[in-house]
């Protein structure tokens, strides 16, 4: 199947009967799982050229289409309720949008699929989120692969440290630069640099930020490396694949080269350029061994590159670029800054109404308990950015799910708009009122939803203002 088929296909518009709906999403579960398969054929080679132990196609997926359907491959252990196999598909199966539930512990990875995506870019995508499942599978008591990393540390990240990104641009582009180098020598050289001016930079860090950049490199940027890598294994046998491989590809370059700029995402995001480039750069220098000492010896990537090309002062034409790069460092937070108020601004401006969640009256472990570290962003002023959402827990039980919202860092205190015309209110069991503009009211036993706000808590101060709602959770 061509890439423009497989778009078009998750770009029809579906009929509006139940049949109809039914046979689209069917359809394009069909689809999904040809790709699957095709990519599966190839399992051996990926095992063999991409990651030992790897099986792509005996790793749990489930492949969700937003507004379509669900499809799940290589499931571990019983079939989620509702789902039925797909004919002509060996250990597949497919849902309509219906929600999935499984339990805990299941080594499954899940993949969002946009209808604008190429063939090349599913797949790549695929192989890396099926590497997750592979990790979850090689996991062992006291060690570090499979584990990930404190994805925490993405709200206090020193992304504002002028020093710090400065740094960090270089390092990238000697990395890049180590990887394009005509020679292995070069390559070396560049890759020496690159170390030596890490592990100045790391040595100015505190340890958990340092742990912090080490795991998500193992992670995330294996993860990368192995949708990188594997696309090209693809590629070479199989011609369909190569224009998106090497988009893929020259996108992970770009990123190393613009570290300071674009992205939309939490820092986060540079794990998986940086922790692929190192791999693709450790295939060059040291062959496939490299891969199990990532396993065997729970080595970090950078401590192996670092074993592979040895170690070297920073130079002084090294110096001069890191000096220039503090210029261009600060004009790019600077221009951060200014974006991330924006988009703080667009997640409160959705509707009239601020609804706010005060925990400054709880007494008890407050914390999340669900949140998506690739779109948590700092705005560098004492507040988060969660641009899809957060759950909140106290005593680690959830009461509160929300959608877009931003957290004051200091009170805790988290805000997110709310369309009223969708607010239901009961308290004790009993659909209510929200209380009149200008007054407060304590309630017990309160549940409210709005659209993809859920709030439900003991007991809990409800104040309205003109534009705002407050709720003050209370013991």
């Amino acid at each position: 199947m061509t890439a423009s088929k497989l778009t078009l296909l998750l770009c029809m518009t579906p009929l509006f009967t139940n049949t109809a709906q039914a046979q689209f999403a069917r359809d394009t579960a069909t689809s999904i799982a040809r790709l699957h398969a095709a990519v599966a054929e190839h399992d051996a080679v990926l095992e063999h050229e991409v990651w030992p132990g790897y099986h792509f196609g005996q790793l749990g997926l489930m492949y969700i289409i937003p507004g379509r359907a669900k499809v799940l491959v290589s499931w571990p252990g019983d079939p989620p309720a509702g789902t039925q196999a797909l004919e002509g598909f060996n250990n597949t199966r497919w849902i309509d949008t219906s929600v999935v539930r499984w339990p805990g512990g299941l080594p499954v990875a899940t993949l969002a699929i946009s209808p604008r995506q190429s063939r090349a870019a599913v797949a790549g995508l695929a192989l890396h989120e099926a590497f997750h499942a592979f990790e979850f599978t090689q996991r062992e008591p006291g060690r570090r692969f499979g584990r990930g990393e404190n994805a925490l540390v993405t709200s206090r990240y020193p992304i504002f440290d002028v020093e710090n990104e400065a740094a960090i641009l270089v390092e990238n582009q000697l990395l890049r630069s180590a990887l394009a180098a005509k020679t292995d020598v070069e390559a070396r050289r560049d890759a020496q640099q690159f170390l030596a001016v890490r592990q100045r930079r790391q040595a100015r860090l505190d340890s958990t930020v340092v742990n912090f950049e080490k795991a998500a490199e193992q992670h995330e940027g294996l993860a990368q490396y192995v949708l990188l890598r594997g696309l090209a294994v693809l590629a070479e046998r199989d011609a369909s694949y190569r224009d998106g491989a090497a988009a893929e590809l020259r996108a992970e370059k770009e990123l190393l080269a613009n570290s300071l700029g674009g992205t939309n995402l939490s820092v986060r995001r540079r794990a998986y350029a940086t922790g692929s480039h190192i791999g693709l750069l450790l295939d060059r220098l040291a062959g496939a061994s490299w891969k199990q000492r990532v396993m065997r010896d729970d080595a970090w990537l950078q401590d192996i590159l670092a074993s592979v090309v040895g170690s070297a002062a920073v130079s002084s034409a090294t110096e001069a670029r890191i000096r220039s790069a503090n210029t261009d460092a600060s004009i790019a937070i600077a221009a951060l800054r200014t974006r991330r108020a924006l988009q703080r601004d667009s997640v409160l401006a959705a509707t009239s109404v601020k609804l706010s969640l005060d925990p400054s009256a709880l007494s008890g472990r407050f914390d999340w308990c669900g949140f998506d570290p690739q779109n948590l962003l700092a705005t560098g002023s004492g507040q988060l950015i969660h641009t899809r959402f957060v759950n909140l827990c106290i005593n680690n039980r959830r009461f509160a799910s929300l959608g877009p919202a931003v957290e004051d860092q200091f009170s805790g205190r988290v805000t997110t708009a709310v369309d009223l015309a969708l607010v239901k209110l009961t308290v004790a069991g009993s659909a209510v009122s929200l209380p009149p503009i200008g007054t407060s009211v304590t309630v017990d036993r309160i549940s409210l939803q709005a659209g993809d706000i859920e709030i439900d808590l003991p007991r809990a101060v409800i104040a309205r203002g003109d534009k705002t709602l407050l709720i003050l959770p209370t013991n």
